[in-house]
């Protein structure tokens, strides 16, 4: 009887090690398979974050375009443009900075608006501008050497 007993214990351990052998494996290949959608997850975040930032890039470059052909048009230049209320989903602001102690420099800035993001492109720009954009039709204009956005009259 002592043998039975002894043959049944060295298989209640074979057991016992198989079930936490297959718990170990188990443990790894979860923790591995945790740290690949980490991995995946962050490569995702940051290749939308670089396409919302070239987005954002294409509307301050578009933005100055407008800008920069009004300063190098002759006097009397007006033309109408459109900044789109969102790009792709993203929703953004636009502005200009004039630097009052700098003449002929403004700053055209494009933010995201989303809170969770903090993309932000600028475009500087070799000409003092009077007024501010909007999402909508812009007017620019130029008159006594000076460019004006939504300026009437362009002073």
């Amino acid at each position: 009887m002592l043998n039975h007993t002894h043959f049944l214990t060295k298989r209640s351990l074979k057991k016992g090690q198989s079930a936490f052998e297959i718990t170990a494996i188990t443990a790894i290949m979860l923790f591995v398979f945790i740290i690949f959608i980490g991995i995946v997850g962050n490569n995702a975040i940051s290749a939308k974050r670089q396409q919302d930032t070239q987005i954002l890039e294409e509307v301050a470059a578009t933005v100055s375009d407008e800008i920069r052909l009004a300063s190098i048009s002759e006097e009397g230049y007006v033309r109408s443009f459109e900044v789109a209320d969102t790009v792709f989903g993203i929703n953004y602001t636009v502005t200009f900075l004039s630097d009052p102690l700098q003449a002929n420099h403004s700053e055209v800035i494009v933010k995201s608006a989303n809170s969770s993001t903090n993309i932000e492109a600028v475009e500087i720009m070799p000409v003092d501008i009077k007024g501010s954009l909007v999402k909508g039709t812009n007017t620019i204009t130029k008159k006594n050497g000076r460019v004006c956005i939504n300026l009437n009259p362009c002073i």
